[in-house]
């Protein structure tokens, strides 16, 4: 199979995932399900992701776009969703809940009001009214935009009105949840959204509230989120256009391109230690293991790998798909390869594969291979023409300049989404 060829397919397994598991009338997209048969808890499973949700609005909005679904397919999932999250959905303040029934939107393991779920929701909304171009998807989308009160969320309701940075989120029992998106994470569209907002902006200085931590690696070179998961690297840009964000120093393509080759240069010095590095897999981003869901690190590592957040590096090391392919005809192909493409992650020291796909990971792969793939419009494209982010690049730029690079700091966060996966 060609590499191109390889990609397709892909391509179409991560998209066909959209089809499959979001709910026939709430839109909802459930949050994980098996890549062979029968599994999550043996079905039925019920809990769907607002950041998968978000996902699968943009992929079949994009598969209608390049023509590899049909238009009214997508038309109608779309208008579904974004009207139950409009009429139905609970929400705090605009904020949806990190999980929620699929069947009822209702709220499910005790989750938050999660502003970067929400925030993932929204760009996938986003995109979908604007690259469908149907008047009333662009009328339910705006009006879902500007109820997001991000100003709640960055003075608590009032009760630190000088606070700049944004909560994480909102638990009703016990109200906001004490972290902040203070530090490079996978926050930079949800800031966007907040700055770019056509009523309530957040204020300027928000953009410089949050900190950034450069570190070199093995040779030397500085990047920006060293020790991070990999799918920080990667979430910032599945929506946002990386010429579009400013950064201190360097550029964004370049950054994740050496986040990339840095987790696998963790891995490769590993091969001593684990035998999954040692067959030449690497991957080392938040996934399922043996132990439930981690988020793994060149910081934090057992040898559990996820092969399909390898591939979402695509737009910035093309590379890395051939790769892919060669592991999907490896001899672990019968337990890592499935109906939709690779599982979340296995581990080959305990001999530990998944059986399930989670939908945030197989839709980060879709839209990767989209905005890497050279004969189509990227989401890129679509984004950098919307007014939202033109207001926010412009303060962003602003600041940015005003300024210069700020103090590095050795303070590290890593958020994987709020609770964690079942």
């Amino acid at each position: 199979m060609r590499a191109e060829s390889f990609t397709a397919t892909l391509s179409q397994k991560s998209l066909q995932y959209f089809i499959d598991h979001a709910h026939p009338v709430t839109g909802l997209v459930r949050d994980k399900a098996s890549n062979f048969g029968a599994t999550p808890e043996e079905l039925p499973y019920r809990v769907a992701s607002s950041a998968a949700t978000g996902f699968g609005l943009a992929a079949v909005a994009h598969a209608a776009h390049v023509g590899t679904l049909d238009k009214k397919t997508a038309l109608d999932q779309v208008k579904r969703t974004l009207v139950f999250l409009e009429n139905q959905a609970p929400h705090w303040n605009g904020w949806f809940y990190h999980f929620m029934d699929w069947q009822t939107g209702a709220r499910a393991y005790q989750s938050e009001y999660s502003t970067i779920d929400s925030a993932l929701l929204m760009m996938g909304a986003l995109y979908a009214a604007n690259v469908l171009q149907d008047a009333s998807l662009l009328q339910i989308v705006d009006r879902l935009y500007e109820r997001m009160d991000f100003e709640i969320m960055r003075n608590n309701d009032g009760a630190h009105p000088d606070k700049k940075t944004l909560s994480m989120g909102w638990i009703p029992e016990t109200g906001f949840i004490p972290y902040e998106w203070e530090i490079y994470s996978e926050h930079l569209a949800l800031y966007y959204l907040g700055l770019g907002h056509p009523t309530r902006p957040l204020r300027d200085s928000s953009w410089l509230a949050w900190q950034r931590v450069w570190k070199k690696d093995f040779q030397g070179r500085d990047f920006l989120g060293q020790g991070l998961p990999l799918f920080i690297h990667q979430y910032n840009f599945l929506f946002l256009d990386p010429a579009s964000v400013p950064i201190g120093k360097g550029d964004w393509m370049d950054n994740s391109r050496l986040a990339t080759g840095y987790d696998k240069d963790v891995a490769m010095a590993q091969t001593s230690r684990f035998r999954t590095f040692r067959e030449g897999f690497w991957g080392l981003s938040a996934s399922e293991s043996q132990l439930g869901y981690r988020a793994f690190s060149t910081e934090f590592y057992d040898g559990t790998v996820c092969p399909g957040c390898v591939g979402a590096s695509a737009p910035f090391v093309p590379e890395v798909m051939g790769e892919l392919e060669s592991w999907s005809k490896s001899p672990w192909a019968k337990q890592i390869w499935g109906k939709y493409g690779f599982v979340d992650a296995f581990n080959l020291d305990p001999e530990w594969f998944s059986r399930d796909v989670l939908g945030i990971t197989v839709g980060a792969l879709y839209l990767s291979l989209a905005n890497a793939d050279p004969k189509h419009p990227t989401l890129w494209s679509v984004f950098r023409d919307l007014p939202f982010v033109h207001r926010a690049a412009k303060v962003a730029h602003r600041m940015e300049n005003q300024v210069g690079p700020r103090p590095t700091s050795s303070a590290c966060l890593v958020h994987i989404g709020g609770l964690p996966h079942s």
